[in-house]
């Protein structure tokens, strides 16, 4: 570790602040100084998902949340943030909200075809340009392409994109994206589908694969 850091404070590369923080990681060395600023600052998937790691051991759920998002909005393929912010939204409720406003997501139709909006607080959506996650097109509160829909509610008519749409559904953002994370893991090679008749049988399936994972370890 001493020989990462000393190797980034000569040279900041990149490359090996993510070996020096993922060692501080592995060992439990976690704290919230500047290099681990430094990292939130760099805005690749990985990096975001080690800074959401970090924070996520330290306690810290909300900023673990929003950096295990802002790493799946830069790339949610083979990416490990899809488990931490699923389980950091498991941690709270959230009411959907009545209208749209940051931290909502909400489908919007023209009568002909549908499309689903998401608005982030800036903070969220800082820096990075986010590829089309969850089916959702990705924009900050403050972004002037969706202005016109900020305090609408469910049935207001606005214009986007030189058309008229009707806002069928609003809600909070975690909400759709919490789903198609789990749909993410569910896929995963190491998840297992456990399904039965009754919940008996379903218990007995579960007690099944923990054995088999007891004998193989």
């Amino acid at each position: 570790k001493q020989e990462f850091k000393t190797e980034y404070d000569i040279y900041k590369s990149e490359e090996v602040l993510g070996k020096y923080l993922a060692l501080r990681f592995e060992t439990n060395e976690l704290v919230d100084d500047r290099y681990l600023q430094t990292a939130k600052q760099i805005s690749t998937w990985h990096m975001q998902n080690l800074v959401g790691a970090t924070y996520a051991k330290l306690g810290l759920y909300e900023e673990a949340r929003k950096y295990f998002l802002r790493s799946l909005l830069l790339n949610e393929q083979g990416n490990l943030s899809v488990t931490g912010y699923w389980n950091m939204c498991r941690r709270t409720q959230r009411p959907d909200p009545q209208m749209v406003g940051a931290d909502t997501a909400f489908t919007i139709t023209d009568g002909d075809s549908s499309m689903n909006i998401a608005i982030h607080r800036p903070q969220i959506i800082d820096s990075i340009k986010p590829h089309n996650f969850a089916g959702y097109c990705h924009y900050s509160s403050q972004d002037p392409a969706v202005a016109a829909f900020m305090y609408c509610k469910v049935n207001d008519q606005v214009e986007y994109n030189g058309r008229e749409y009707t806002i069928t559904e609003i809600e909070h953002i975690d909400n759709p994206l919490c789903r198609y994370a789990f749909s993410l893991i569910m896929e995963l090679p190491s998840s297992h589908i456990i399904t039965g008749s009754s919940p008996e049988e379903s218990l007995e399936k579960l007690i099944e694969i923990m054995k088999e994972q007891n004998e193989n370890h």
